[in-house]
């Protein structure tokens, strides 16, 4: 925590060869994510990751709700079904539950609330961020091939209203801001036009007692990307011949956080440069990456510099 009262010394970067070297400036708040196109070298979109709480999946037979972890949000799941009868005592001692980054659907915080009839008609506890003080009641109704259906309320008031938001289509997620019960448009780019997502998220660590939920900054892939974490080449001894040998992961976080790891004795990141990351993006192509830095010139935290290359 001290490293956020002070400023900290620049690092010199590693040697570069032929790769393309890219530098994200996310702000020493992370609060600026970044949609990237390997195969174009370039940033395609920004957005803010504070501008959204709700994540509703486009795909025509989609029918995840994902929380935004990057402000802390989590979920207490009742065993109520009128909003009236919820109180702040159901929350009381319960773990507040965070999606898994890793993209496998099934373990999102809302679980399988389109299980049936009962499911639907459960009410969660959503807090907005990582206080636990703001909250809302939400139940999930309905899910179609065109839109969600659900309902929200507060722990004071009660019932509030019915929403309903359209699939959009052409994105991965449809987005709903919960402070003001509205859809937020242009969070993310069409999903055809970006590989990596430079984000804040949620992650909880189970190794912990209890487990902790942790908000992280680092890299999430495209749904429709693959990817493959190598600790033992050199960057520069990966080469096409290496892609039989990779076991390609659909799992969203595995160039995740952990890039980069938190000296406590020096109050500065250090890179892990044995990490190497193989992404087979959705037009097939093909290529390895590795981060470089974690500061920007003057030595200011939230700058992530990666290289990259093409190689198949």
């Amino acid at each position: 925590m001290t490293s956020c009262l002070k400023k900290e010394t620049p690092i010199t970067l590693p040697a570069q060869g032929d790769a393309i070297s890219q530098s994200l400036r996310m702000g020493s708040d992370y609060n600026t994510q970044y949609y990237y196109n390997l195969t174009k070298g370039k940033v395609v979109h920004t957005s803010k990751v504070n501008s959204w709480h709700l994540a509703f999946e486009s795909s025509k037979h989609g029918e995840a709700v994902l929380l935004n972890g990057g402000v802390g949000m989590g979920v207490v799941k009742t065993n109520k079904t009128d909003f009236d009868a919820v109180e702040w005592t159901d929350c009381d001692g319960e773990t507040w539950y965070q999606d898994n980054p890793n993209g496998v659907l099934e373990e999102v915080a809302f679980g399988d609330w389109n299980a049936d009839a009962m499911s639907r008609d459960k009410i969660y506890i959503v807090r907005l961020d990582a206080t636990s003080k703001n909250v809302v009641t939400i139940k999930l109704k309905e899910v179609t091939e065109n839109y969600y259906r659900f309902q929200v309320g507060n722990l004071d008031k009660g019932y509030l209203g019915e929403f309903q938001i359209t699939k959009q289509s052409t994105r991965v997620f449809t987005y709903f801001d919960l402070h003001e019960l509205e859809e937020v448009i242009n969070v993310e780019p069409v999903k055809e036009s970006w590989d990596l997502l430079f984000t804040r998220y949620g992650f909880t660590f189970y190794d912990e007692t209890p487990p902790l939920p942790y908000i992280v900054t680092g890299v999430l892939t495209n749904p429709l990307s693959k990817t493959f974490k190598d600790s033992l080449s050199s960057f520069y001894e990966i080469e096409e011949s290496i892609l039989e040998h990779c076991n390609l992961s659909t799992n969203r976080d595995v160039i995740g956080y952990d890039w980069k790891y938190y000296d406590f004795d020096l109050g500065i990141y250090h890179i892990r440069q044995h990490y190497n990351y193989i992404i087979k993006t959705q037009n097939e192509d093909y290529f390895k990456l590795r981060f470089l830095s974690f500061y920007d010139d003057n030595g200011l935290k939230g700058t992530p510099t990666f290289e990259f290359k093409q190689i198949k």
